[in-house]
């Protein structure tokens, strides 16, 4: 694996590196990132690396729905028609 990317200006201050999704499992890839990168960030791996994406989509998922509720709770509470509507 080559050290090339952490040349870039963009991420000169990479402190953390984190493994996520299935192929993070793999121990030959977190031997290999733990080996070129270990020196310059932390490197994080989760259990269940796999499943770290789907909770976070599902979490996120949940969050925007809450905040959409509250919206839709801001715009619509507490309004009344000047005029009472009448069924003909």
């Amino acid at each position: 694996m080559s050290r090339r990317s952490c040349t870039c200006t963009h991420v000169a201050g990479l402190k953390y590196i984190f493994l996520v999704g299935g192929f993070a499992e793999s121990p030959m890839l977190q031997l290999e990132v733990r080996n070129a990168f270990s020196d310059v960030a932390t490197i994080l791996v989760p259990s269940e690396a796999g499943l770290t994406i789907l909770k976070g989509s599902l979490l996120l998922f949940d969050m925007i729905r809450h905040a959409y509720n509250i919206l839709i709770h801001i715009y619509t509470a507490h309004c009344r028609s000047k005029w009472p509507f009448l069924l003909r």
